[in-house]
C-alpha cells in the first residue's frame, strides 16, 4: 500500500495496489529472504531492497525482514545489506534509529519544492511536502557527518512540469541531501 498517489507510479497500476489486505505476510517475506540466500552466487554480496508502495507503512514487517535476514545470513556465513525506498512521510525517531542501527541504505522518493512535490506526489489529504519534509530533515540530520550519509539519497522523478533542475536540487540540498538522483519521466506532461 501507499499513502501517496503519484501520477507516474508503476505500483499504482497493479490491481488492488492499495488494498491493505494484500500486504506481504511475514511468512512470504521470510521465504523471499531464504530464496535470496539460497540462490545467491557464493562469494557475491547479498543486497535486499525493500520498496513498492510505501514499505514504512508496515514498519513492523520491515523490521522483521531485516532482523530475519541478518540472522539467516549470519547462520549461512554470508554478509547481507539492505536498502529501503521510501516517500519520506513515515520517518520517526524509532524508524530513524532502526535504519541507522542496521546501516540501511535509504532512497527517498521526493521531487522538490512544495509546488512540485505536491503536484507530482499528492497525499490522500493535505500536502505531501508538509507531511514528509520535517521527518526527512530530521533523518538526514541524524546521518550527517557519519558513513550513513553516503548511503542516503533523494530520488527525483523529473517531468515536464518542472524543468528548473537547479531549483529542485537547491531545495533538496536545503533539506540536507548530499546525493540526489534525477530520473526523467519523458512520457508525462
Amino acid at each position: 500500500g501507499c499513502n501517496l498517489r503519484c501520477g507516474y507510479c508503476y505500483y499504482a497500476a497493479r490491481e488492488e495496489a492499495y488494498d491493505p489486505r494484500k500486504r506481504m505476510s511475514p511468512q512470504v517475506a521470510e521465504q523471499s529472504v531464504d530464496l535470496l540466500l539460497r540462490e545467491a552466487q557464493a562469494g557475491e554480496p547479498i543486497h535486499l531492497h525493500l520498496f513498492g508502495g510505501e514499505p514504512l507503512l508496515d514498519f513492523d514487517l520491515l523490521r522483521h525482514v531485516v532482523e530475519y535476514g541478518e540472522r539467516r545470513a549470519q547462520e549461512a556465513g554470508r554478509a547481507i545489506t539492505f536498502e529501503v525506498t521510501t516517500n519520506g512521510t513515515r520517518f520517526s525517531e524509532r524508524v530513524d534509529a532502526f535504519l541507522n542501527a542496521h546501516a540501511i541504505h535509504v532512497g527517498v522518493s521526493f521531487d522538490g519544492p512544495p509546488d512540485v512535490q505536491d503536484e507530482a506526489r499528492p497525499a490522500l489529504s493535505g500536502s505531501s511536502h508538509a507531511l514528509a519534509a520535517p521527518g526527512i530533515r530530521r533523518f538526514l540530520a541524524c546521518r550527517a557527518g557519519t558513513p550513513l550519509a553516503t548511503k542516503t539519497h533523494a530520488s527525483v522523478v523529473v517531468t515536464r512540469r518542472e524543468l528548473n533542475l537547479a531549483r529542485i536540487v537547491d531545495h533538496l540540498e536545503d533539506l540536507g541531501f548530499q546525493k540526489i538522483i534525477l530520473t526523467p519521466a519523458t512520457d508525462l506532461t
